[in-house]
């Protein structure tokens, strides 16, 4: 769900995270959207995902499954 939220708001998947700790969005950020997303350049991308969205999403997309959303309403209920 995370890998399809941040499709949704990008156009792009998410990188694999290198490393434990490293942010899987942040080479999303750093590349131009695809057309018809949300963000229109790359600096409003930033943006969004330095938000709530963003944060969601990292919290979805972590290499530790204890550390991500333990059900689907938990994961409803941080989007909402």
């Amino acid at each position: 769900l995370g890998v399809l939220l941040v499709e949704l708001l990008t156009g792009d998947r998410p990188q694999p995270a290198a490393a434990a700790g490293s942010d899987p969005l942040a080479g999303v950020a750093a590349t131009e959207p695809a057309a018809g997303v949300r963000a229109s350049t790359p600096r409003a991308l930033a943006r969004l995902l330095a938000g709530e969205a963003g944060a969601v999403a990292r919290k979805a997309l972590r290499q530790d499954p204890a550390a991500r959303y333990g059900s689907a309403q938990a994961f409803a209920e941080d989007l909402a």
